[in-house]
C-alpha cells in the first residue's frame, strides 16, 4: 500500500499521481510518501524509476533486517530505524522503518503497519499545517513515536519476568524453562535494536547535516535522551532475565537434592531390615536361632528397632 501526502500553498492533496513528482521543485510543495509493502514491484518502481534513488539507498530499502542507521547521498539521507510492538502472543516483534529525506519530500518504507506512522497521517489529517513545520521535523516525530513505543514493551517484559522469577522460586516447573528462555530472547532482540538506534539518534542530535536544521537538532537530543534511558533498562533487563535462570537452576538443583535426600533417608532406615533378613536367609543348616520359639518376632523387633535408632539419630543431627 502506497500512501501520499502533498502539501502545497497551505492545501493538503493525498493520494496524489507520483508520476507528476519531477514537477515538485517547481510548485515548491511538501511531499511525503508512505510505503506499507516492501516486496511489490510498484515499491521498486517509486523509489527507483519516480525519486530515482541512489541503487544502495533502493536495495535497502527493499531489504529489511539491517542497524539502525544513516547515511548520506547527493541530494538525499537515508535513515533506517527499528520499533517494538508487543504481538497477540505477547512476544516482542521487531518493526524497522527506512526513510528517505530530500530537501522537499520524505519517504517512509516498511513491511508492516506502523502505529508511529499511523500516529503521524492522524496528525497530518487533523491539521495538515503540521507539514509546515519541516521535513525533518515529521521525521523526527516518528522516531519519536517509535522511541516512546519501547517503555511499554520493556515494561511488559520486565513485569513477565518478575513473575517467572517468583515462579522459579515457588513452583519451578519444567514448562517455566522455555518460558524464560522466550524471555531472554526478547530483551535480547531488544538489545539488538536498541544500541544502534542509540547511535542513530545521538549522531542525528550532535552531527551536522544539510537536510537537518539546527534548530531541529534539539528535538532529536531529546529522542536521544529517551534512548539513553532505554538502552539502559534493557541492560538491566537482561541482568535479570540471567538472574531469573540461575534462580531457577538453583531452584531445581534443591529440589533434585530434596528428593535425593528422601531416597536416601528410606533407603537408610530400610538397611537393618534388609541386612537382618539377608542374614537369616541364607539356608544353613546350623542356625540355633532359626528353631527357637521367639526368634522370629525377635527378628521383628531387632529391625523396627534399629531401624528407629537409625531414624531418631538422623532426627537428632538435624539431616532431616
Amino acid at each position: 500500500m502506497i500512501r501520499s501526502f502533498l502539501l502545497k500553498d497551505g492545501h493538503l492533496s493525498k493520494d496524489i499521481n507520483l508520476e507528476e513528482y519531477e514537477n515538485l521543485e517547481k510548485f515548491k510543495g511538501l511531499l511525503w510518501v508512505d510505503i506499507e509493502d516492501r516486496s511489490k514491484q510498484d515499491t521498486e518502481h517509486v523509489l527507483s524509476d519516480i525519486f530515482k534513488f541512489n541503487p544502495i539507498i533502493v536495495a535497502d530499502c527493499l531489504r529489511p533486517f539491517q542497524y539502525s542507521t544513516t547515511s548520506v547521498y547527493k541530494d538525499c539521507q537515508f535513515v533506517a530505524s527499528h520499533g517494538l510492538s508487543i504481538s497477540k502472543d505477547n512476544r516482542i516483534e521487531v518493526q524497522e522503518v527506512d526513510f528517505v529525506l530530500g530537501a522537499n519530500f520524505l519517504v517512509s518504507v516498511h513491511g508492516e503497519q506502523v502505529s508511529a506512522v499511523d500516529g503521524m497521517i492522524k496528525n497530518i489529517e487533523d491539521n495538515p499545517q503540521v507539514m509546515i513545520r519541516g521535513i525533518d521535523w515529521m521525521l523526527y516525530s516518528m522516531l519519536d513515536m517509535m522511541v516512546d513505543g519501547y517503555f511499554p514493551v520493556l515494561d511488559s517484559l520486565s513485569e513477565r519476568i518478575e513473575q517467572m522469577e517468583d515462579q522459579s522460586v515457588e513452583t519451578p516447573e519444567p514448562e517455566l524453562l522455555s518460558q524464560l528462555l522466550t524471555a531472554k530472547r526478547d530483551v535480547v532482540a531488544v538489545n539488538r535494536v536498541a544500541g544502534p538506534l542509540l547511535e542513530l539518534t545521538r549522531r542525528l542530535s550532535r552531527d551536522q547535516f544539510d537536510l537537518i536544521k539546527a534548530g531541529s537538532q534539539g528535538y532529536y537530543r531529546n529522542v536521544y535522551e529517551h534512548m539513553m534511558r532505554i538502552d539502559a533498562s534493557s541492560e538491566s533487563l537482561r541482568e535479570v532475565a540471567e538472574g531469573a535462570l540461575t534462580i531457577y537452576a538453583m531452584s531445581q538443583s534443591n529440589k533434585t537434592n530434596e528428593v535425593i535426600k528422601v531416597l536416601s533417608l528410606v533407603a537408610t532406615v530400610g538397611l537393618p531390615p534388609i541386612i537382618i533378613s539377608s542374614l537369616y536367609g541364607m539356608n544353613f543348616r546350623h542356625m540355633p536361632e532359626l528353631s527357637w520359639r521367639y526368634g522370629y518376632p525377635l527378628a521383628l523387633l531387632l529391625m523396627g528397632a534399629l531401624s528407629l535408632s537409625l531414624y531418631l539419630f538422623l532426627k537428632v543431627k538435624k539431616w532431616l
